[in-house]
């Protein structure tokens, strides 16, 4: 049992999709009482994840301690729980595909204020 080896220590960390969730892939190496290094893999550990963002929560919390009163606690919960996060943790959101929107000519009329013409690009 790994839980009986107390020099193991944690060497990678995949992710892998299957069936459509999300499981590890940890990779530990320990030495026997031999002297050998062992490498353990353990697979399919399930990463419980939100599949929707609508779940996902992020707290800050202030320091109540007058010193640390600019310091910000930060945690992430996106479905195994809240974690604490790192100072340097951040989030983006980007539009990555722009919608199309079908509109008449007059449409676009109103909008811009002015009549338009459709030029062929040459």
């Amino acid at each position: 049992m790994i839980s009986e080896i107390n020099n193991c220590e944690l060497m990678d960390v995949k992710i892998n999709k299957s069936d459509n969730r999300y499981v590890l892939c940890l990779t530990y190496k320990y030495h026997d009482e031999y002297g050998n290094t062992h490498e353990r893999v353990i697979n399919n550990v399930p990463l419980p994840l939100y599949n929707h963002v609508d779940n996902i929560t992020i707290n800050e919390t202030q320091a109540s301690e007058p010193f640390l009163y600019f310091c910000m606690h930060k945690t992430i919960n996106v479905g195994f729980g809240e974690q604490d996060v790192r100072p340097d943790f951040t989030y983006i959101d980007r539009i990555v595909e722009y919608a199309t929107k079908e509109m008449t000519i007059e449409e676009i009329e109103n909008k811009l204020g002015h009549k338009v013409k459709i030029v062929n690009k040459k």
